[in-house]
């Protein structure tokens, strides 16, 4: 039910934005958070130093 009311609500905005002519607005507007994204991360450092957890099992050598 969820899914069908966003699928409802999505489509609706769509028919809004084409039919009052504000397609052009949320284009632009998506261009620009996009490139805000992009900037982030290319300023974002990456740490490639990852710690690896080996756990040793160790047998149990209980001799009965």
């Amino acid at each position: 039910m969820r899914k069908l009311l966003w699928m409802i609500f999505f489509f609706g905005l769509y028919v809004w934005s084409i039919t009052s002519g504000h397609d052009r607005m949320i284009m632009e507007q998506g261009r620009v958070v996009v490139q805000a994204l992009v900037a982030w991360f290319d300023d974002a450092e990456i740490d490639f130093q990852t710690k690896e957890n080996k756990k040793s099992k160790k047998k149990n050598r209980r001799w009965d």
